[in-house]
């Protein structure tokens, strides 16, 4: 959907914990997607934006979906690359 093929990515969780829900992260050398539960609710819970390689951890601007949207996975592709990503 992405057009990310085998070895193009990295992709890695951290466990959460008593407060936080953790996350999964998907890094690509062009596009950066994390996945989280956040404290303010769903609406926010899929980060995704632009960076420049893959240890660019801070990239271009935040850009966020709702967890929703895991359960619609074309949609959530169709929706990063309208936001010219990918």
């Amino acid at each position: 959907m992405l057009g990310l093929g085998d070895g193009h990515y990295d992709l890695r969780s951290n466990g959460g914990g008593i407060a936080v829900s953790g996350e999964v992260t998907l890094h690509a050398d062009r596009l950066y997607v994390q996945v989280s539960q956040p404290a303010l609710g769903a609406d926010s819970g899929i980060l995704f934006r632009r960076c420049e390689g893959r240890r660019d951890y801070v990239g271009g601007v935040n850009n966020f979906a709702s967890l929703d949207l895991l359960h619609r996975p074309v949609e959530l592709a169709s929706r990063i690359k309208l936001a010219g990503l990918a």
